[in-house]
């Protein structure tokens, strides 16, 4: 994409996406930005796929623990 390019906008809100559980932590609930890296962890159980994000790696060390 070129710089300056726009036709990917970064903010969900610019394509009708909607706020939900993956942009809050999985581990302590504070909001997660969409504009910065962050880790994130999945699972596949029982036919269905789902993915965790995380504020931290130290929130994704915590939620891995057993």
């Amino acid at each position: 994409m070129a710089e300056g390019d726009s036709s990917a906008p970064d903010d969900p809100s610019e394509t009708g996406g909607e706020a939900t559980e993956a942009t809050r932590c999985a581990t302590c609930g504070a909001r997660i930005g969409s504009t910065a890296w962050h880790p994130v962890a999945a699972r596949f159980d029982d036919g269905e796929f789902t993915l965790y994000a995380f504020c931290s790696i130290e929130c994704r060390e915590e939620w891995n623990r057993p």
